[in-house]
């Protein structure tokens, strides 16, 4: 099925979302100021709406990229790999060390699982990066670059609070968990996607992206929501989240992604909180 969207129908619809949701940051724009946000707006949809078209005319992986620049394509390759911190358990399974590609990272490096509220700190440091990573893969797709230190303790801690408000997250988590067993990249992939959608609709996916982006500037800020409004609103506009599954399992490599959600199928034995969904 063919899912043929105007782009002046994605942008006006996603600054109408804009300007819901961003009023106060909107009023404040000059007129040429407004001019360069609807056109980041416009190229982002053009891309993304370029990219599904391929996708559904049956064309190669890197013929289905070769619109966007080598920077969008670089990112979108990587967008599986380790975007925040990775936890490793120990043989025993008592205990786990978190690293970052970024550097040390800034909560404890260690913890154990002596105790039940061990395991329910670590599953829940594991989702957290699970939910993060899945909000810089969407980030990645549509061509914007998350910085160094996403998985900051200030990030995790935000996103513990999302966690706790938006219970329909877990079963989310779990068929992703499910889908990992079976190998299934695409069904992960558009669960992440799904994800993206929900913390969207939930007024929650900006909390996040203020946690990844804070020290931006507020001008490039506020261009920043604009082309992530227009990328969701094109993602939810068209059959986008089934497409970008089928190329992006194609192009990147997922085995690191893979080993945090069977991580938590490990830690689900001794966690309280992951048995009750897990």
């Amino acid at each position: 099925m063919e899912f043929k969207v105007d782009p002046d129908f994605i942008v006006e619809k996603a600054f109408k979302h804009l300007n819901e949701s961003f009023a106060g940051d909107v009023s404040k724009l000059s007129k040429q100021q407004m001019e360069q946000l609807r056109e980041a707006m416009f190229t982002t949809t053009r891309n993304f709406l370029a990219l599904t078209h391929k996708i559904q005319d049956g064309k190669a992986p890197m013929q289905c990229l070769s619109h966007l620049d080598e920077g969008h394509i670089n990112l979108i390759k990587c967008s599986l790999e380790i975007q925040t911190y990775e936890m490793t358990l120990a043989d025993d399974s008592r205990e786990a060390s978190f690293s970052s590609p970024d550097g040390p990272v800034d909560f404890p490096a260690t913890m154990s699982f002596a105790s039940r509220e061990g395991s329910d700190l670590a599953g829940n440091m594991q989702i957290a990066s699970v939910v993060i990573e899945s909000v810089i893969f969407f980030l990645n797709v549509i061509g914007i670059s998350a910085p160094k230190g996403s998985g900051c303790r200030e990030v995790v801690e935000s996103v513990n609070e999302i966690l706790g408000r938006f219970p329909s997250l877990n079963p989310l988590i779990a068929r992703m968990v499910a889908a990992s067993r079976r190998g299934n990249i695409r069904e992960i992939v558009e669960e992440m996607i799904q994800m993206v959608v929900m913390l969207w609709e939930g007024g929650a996916f900006f909390t996040i992206a203020q946690g990844i982006f804070r020290g931006m500037a507020w001008y490039d800020w506020v261009l920043t929501v604009g082309s992530i409004t227009a990328g969701i609103v094109a993602m939810v506009s068209t059959a986008g989240i089934a497409l970008i599954a089928q190329l992006v399992v194609q192009v990147t490599n997922a085995v690191a992604f893979i080993r945090k959600l069977n991580n938590l199928t490990m830690l689900a034995g001794r966690s309280t909180m992951l048995n009750t969904f897990l």
